[in-house]
């Protein structure tokens, strides 16, 4: 698919025609870039300088400056009489077979030219039962067209003209209504890729982008290319990005956010066989909506990004209309303490040395490992909604005793309360009479929860500013919008950007508390 604008067998002819000897000179002629307005779908080629494949007369003395100011002038005719264009390899050899720098022989053929494999209209496939199968079952679109064009470079002038042309086709031509779908003709301007980028960066399928230009450009037969080639740029710009290896590519991509936000920060872990450990992330947004609102912090790092299980971390917590905000994101190579301890130190970093007043984890020790080292001075709570599932999981399911652990968890104010109440829950809900007996193992579980009571009991929860947080959920949940910016036509570091700058968009309900006042 070409990436210029295409061209008019006019213009071509008229800039070839130039190249006429013998011949009194014509006016100027047109610049091969010529403005996108000025061309059509459909056209005709000038009277005057028809061009008439078998009449060598009317060919002749074209010359071309370069192979693509020939190939799109072939294309153009193509176009205008209705087939699709293969181009063939340009070789890069003398008369003498010698190798020299430029290409002397090249050469464009009907795209329907040859058989596909395995073809059943394939005569040379009538005698050969063993033919391998084909891998998928595929229409039949070739049927052995010979038509076909060569150039060469010219000596003299060093420029190219046509050597032989056969333009004998054997199948239908299509009409001049669906000529804007021939795959040589396809084209896509810049100013569609650039709405393609924005689109895809706001994280629009390219379904809905692809009917957007539709409707701009007046319909699907406007637009210049397919839904396939939308898909197929989007691909290729991936690939080309990956051509410098995952490391170099995602340092590359925060390089170009940090040159558009000078308020952006990374920092990215790199082990010596270039493979990404960790990166820590925070925009301009998420470091100021943290200078304001980062008493309190929510940390999870149950969300999985990819196949290689990776673990997605999330700084999240209340803004003043108790909205849920990023202050920051993780991509983690493991859940080690030396890995917690690296990324609590690194937020710490782009927080300017300000530690946050709470942060509310699950029950992970490697966590409470890192939350030690890199920040002393932040209360850490447990979430109590994985202490519930955690109390289910080893066997304590039964009502009573979910009453009397949310009951120590919420409702008390004293210490002495707690234990008192915790010595009354051990003798109510573990009965052997009613089969409620206390095994080693629920034991042994009880005596974990009850050394960290001071992490998720009321009474010890009220001497730190909380901001009514309770539990991790308000990362979870944030981790529900992140799977609509995965796909695998971008690099998951740029979808996870994408999914963590979404959430802190001001929403249209900022504006609705900015202008109102609640009832009391």
């Amino acid at each position: 698919m070409m990436d210029s604008a295409p061209i008019t067998m006019d213009e071509v002819v008229d800039g070839a025609n130039e190249q006429k000897m013998g011949e009194t000179e014509t006016e100027p002629a047109m610049d091969v870039d010529v403005d996108v307005q000025k061309t059509t779908v459909q056209r005709e080629i000038d009277d005057e300088i028809k061009i008439i494949p078998s009449n060598e007369e009317t060919w002749m003395n074209l010359r071309f400056d370069t192979k693509d100011h020939g190939l799109l002038w072939y294309k153009c005719y193509a176009h205008d009489k209705g087939f699709s264009v293969r181009e063939t390899g340009g070789v890069k050899r003398t008369s003498n077979n010698k190798p020299c720098e430029v290409v002397r022989y090249f050469g464009g053929r009907c795209n329907k030219e040859g058989w596909r494999q395995g073809s059943a209209n394939n005569p040379a496939n009538d005698d050969h039962v063993d033919q391998k199968p084909r891998s998928r079952i595929t229409k039949e679109d070739r049927w052995d067209c010979k038509a076909v064009i060569r150039f060469q470079l010219e000596d003299s002038s060093q420029k190219y003209y046509i050597s032989s042309w056969l333009d004998e086709h054997n199948h239908k031509m299509i009409p001049p209504s669906s000529r804007q779908f021939m795959r040589s003709n396809r084209t896509m301007n810049e100013v569609q890729k650039f709405l393609i980028d924005m689109y895809h960066k706001a994280g629009i399928s390219i379904q809905s982008s692809f009917q957007a230009l539709c409707l701009a450009a007046g319909g699907r037969e406007n637009v210049g290319f397919t839904q396939m080639d939308h898909k197929n740029y989007i691909r290729t710009k991936r690939q080309k990005t990956m051509k410098f290896g995952e490391a170099t590519m995602i340092y590359h991509h925060f390089k170009s956010e940090a040159s558009m936000d000078p308020a952006f920060f990374y920092e990215i872990q790199v082990d010596i066989n270039e493979e990404i450990a960790s990166i820590f992330w925070a925009d301009g947004r998420m470091r100021m909506d943290y200078f304001y609102f980062g008493d309190t912090i929510s940390f999870d790092t149950t969300y999985r990004t990819n196949k290689n299980a990776r673990p997605l971390a999330l700084f999240v917590g209340f803004n003043n209309y108790r909205e849920s905000c990023v202050f920051g994101a993780a991509l983690l190579y493991d859940e080690t303490s030396a890995t917690f301890d690296w990324l609590f130190k690194q937020f710490l970093i782009c927080m300017n040395g300000k530690e946050p007043g709470a942060v509310f984890t699950d029950q992970a020790a490697a966590i409470a490992g890192g939350l030690r080292t890199a920040l002393p001075r932040t209360y850490h709570g447990l979430c109590t909604f994985h202490i519930t599932m955690n109390a289910k999981s080893n066997g304590l399911w039964w009502s009573p005793f979910l009453e009397e652990l949310s009951f120590l968890m919420y409702d008390l104010e004293t210490e002495d309360e707690f234990d008192y109440y915790w010595k009354k829950m051990l003798e109510n809900c573990f009965n052997e009479e009613e089969g409620k007996k206390l095994t080693s193992k629920i034991e042994a579980w009880l005596q974990n929860l009850h050394k960290v009571r001071s992490k998720w009991s009321s009474a010890w929860l009220k001497y730190h500013f909380a901001c009514g947080m309770r539990s991790s959920q308000l990362s979870e949940s944030c981790n529900s919008h992140l799977p609509r910016f995965f796909n695998i036509l971008l690099p998951n570091i740029h979808n996870l950007y994408l999914g963590t700058c979404k959430m802190n968009t001001p929403s249209h309900s900022n504006t609705i508390y900015d202008q109102t006042t609640p009832r009391i």
